[in-house]
């Protein structure tokens, strides 16, 4: 997971990007972790599926930590969607494309 599709949240960033209009989606993951790599192509598509509706990002729990345990990431991945700067859906583990189309329409539909 050296380059991936999807930007990478440093922590001066991360309040930007919940402040943002769109949808915010964030994986947080670790290089270490295997299933993170394989959600990693799926959350590409969605990002592409998704463009204009939503933005995403990563967020390595690693350079991360004190974010992670904010908003209570205990498994990874863990994709957390973000309204409104708020957690409106998460998602633990690993997870097949259509579970988080589904998360992600809910929570457009709820504007």
């Amino acid at each position: 997971m050296n380059e991936s599709c999807l930007p990478e949240l440093l922590n001066e960033q991360f309040a930007a990007a919940l402040a943002e209009d769109a949808l915010c989606v964030i994986e947080f993951y670790a290089q270490w972790c295997t299933p993170c790599h394989m959600m990693e192509p799926v959350l590409c598509e969605l990002a592409q599926e998704y463009a204009g509706k939503a933005n995403f990002y990563r967020a390595d729990t690693d350079k991360l930590a004190e974010t992670a345990e904010k908003y209570g990431v205990d498994t990874l991945p863990c994709v957390l969607f973000f309204k409104n700067g708020e957690v409106s859906e998460r998602a633990s583990g690993a997870k097949t494309k259509q579970s988080l189309k589904n998360r992600l329409d809910r929570v457009l539909q709820n504007k």
